[in-house]
């Protein structure tokens, strides 16, 4: 199957329907349609302008809350329809639906299984043939630069968002490297707890003119301490400190006013160590919780990427010693930092 319906998530205020092309289809003329348990048509969406991403030579479309998806019962139905209105796929689950009317009329869904938590999605891994219940389907827990930020390059400076797989990025320890993978998603913040909101890393916080300017990341991305002037009058060793683990230190914080950011990642062949707006972070550590929080579509591009690494195992070795948060925090108590509450950013 060429085209599916890769992850789907029912009965939860942020229900969404995943479909991956995998061989570059244009899916303008597909339709999603949305069915009760009673077998009525509740929604439909054409996923002309729902393209979210192309990664590892398969196209992305999203369908969620923000488009008016309605908040799905365990017991409803989704169907996937071609350009010219065949029915691809009519999924459901905890129950069979048939359909009584629309595009999908007359047809009767294949039951995926029940779902014990309304927080959990139905997902495959091998394009459609089967699908599992997927305990974290947002993929929040990846470490992202926002979009905007400047990645050192052999050519000059460019922004992440720019970079794509076979290009060459610098890296601290093997010089130039090819990007091998790289992902661009929105994430909608109003529906985030605070550990998944940005931190804001102002420009020169690590040391003298570092970052050069502000850097925006996630607060699991780690950032590279005790070397190269970044925090070497706290930490004695090269390190690798996540972003949230300095919060509270020379203005680093929270960026809770902020709506949505659009997160970028990527990673080479092993985790090196990258400059972005000045300073050493790191790039994407494909680890087995990376890979816990993938979805469909970036779980069959590292597939691709990675052939003959065997996935839900460490496919690489961190560049550095990966310090805990606690930890962090405790050296930066023990080298009496003034850890103060600050005020958030808007």
């Amino acid at each position: 199957m060429t085209v599916y319906i890769s992850e789907i998530r029912f009965e939860n205020n942020a229900d969404f329907v995943e479909i991956v092309a995998t061989n570059d289809e244009d899916l303008s003329g597909y339709l999603v349609a949305v069915y009760d348990g009673t077998g009525k048509l509740r929604y439909t969406q054409s996923l002309a302008g729902q393209f979210v991403a192309h990664t590892g030579g398969n196209d992305g479309y999203l369908v969620n809350v923000s488009d008016g998806l309605p908040d799905m019962g365990k017991n409803w139905a989704v169907a996937l329809l071609d350009d010219s209105g065949n029915v691809i796929q009519f999924l459901s689950s905890d129950a069979t639906v048939t359909a009584t009317d629309g595009p999908a009329v007359g047809e009767t869904s294949t039951n995926l299984g029940s779902i014990t938590s309304g927080g959990q999605s139905l997902q495959t891994d091998d394009g459609g043939a089967t699908y599992f219940a997927q305990s974290s389907p947002n993929p929040g827990t990846i470490p992202c630069f926002a979009a905007g930020t400047l990645i050192d390059t052999p050519a000059g400076a460019r922004r992440v968002e720019d970079l794509k797989p076979g290009d060459w990025v610098s890296t601290l320890d093997h010089g130039p490297m090819r990007v091998q993978w790289r992902r661009r998603s929105l994430h909608d913040l109003q529906q985030s707890a605070g550990p998944q909101m940005p931190i804001l890393i102002p420009a020169g916080s690590l040391g003298r003119r570092t970052p050069s300017r502000d850097l925006v990341v996630s607060p699991q991305h780690r950032i590279f301490v005790g070397g190269m002037g970044q925090l070497e009058d706290i930490f004695r060793t090269e390190a690798l400190v996540p972003a949230k683990a300095l919060i509270g230190y020379r203005g680093i914080r929270e960026m809770r006013g902020r709506k949505q950011v659009t997160w970028v990642h990527f990673a080479f062949d092993q985790h090196e160590i990258v400059t972005s707006n000045g300073a050493l972070t790191e790039s994407l550590l494909i680890g087995q919780q990376v890979q816990r929080g993938l979805n469909a579509l970036q779980s069959s591009a590292l597939r691709a990427v990675f052939a003959g690494k065997r996935m839900g195992a460490d496919i690489m070795a961190p560049a550095r010693n990966c310090m805990k948060v606690q930890d962090v925090r405790r050296r930066l108590s023990d080298a009496r930092v003034n850890f103060h509450t600050l005020p958030v950013c808007a």
